[in-house]
């Protein structure tokens, strides 16, 4: 029944973006999105709701952090372009090494270990 809802409300999603931008191509969903949204259930992890806020609101503020830290440290172009994509990759792999189920799972295990 999940896996039915979420390709419906994925189908209407597809269907009203197509109708904003009058037509998809491979162009309009990039690797890179892929990989980020890859990213963004790892590290938040899927245990509930809390979690996933948090990676959201991670995942939205990387791009304008590194491009204030890039400025900051008056890098190059190169290195204004490929900061978020580093700083993601090492929330990753930290994710991984420390908070094995994300962020979402040890603050759900923190949760049911206090009851």
């Amino acid at each position: 029944m999940a896996f039915g809802l979420s390709a419906g409300i994925a189908g209407l999603s597809g269907g009203l973006l197509v109708m904003l931008i009058s037509g998809v191509s491979p162009s309009a969903f990039p690797l890179s999105l892929s990989f980020l949204l890859l990213a963004g259930a790892v590290i938040t992890g899927v245990y509930g709701l809390g979690g996933v806020m948090i990676g959201g609101v991670i995942l939205v503020a990387i791009p304008e952090i590194a491009e204030s830290v890039a400025i900051a440290l008056g890098g190059s172009e190169g290195f204004t372009i490929s900061l978020p994509d580093f700083i993601v990759g090492s929330l990753v792999i930290l994710t991984v090494l420390f908070t094995p189920y994300g962020i979402g799972g040890t603050l759900h295990k923190k949760k049911h270990n206090k009851h």
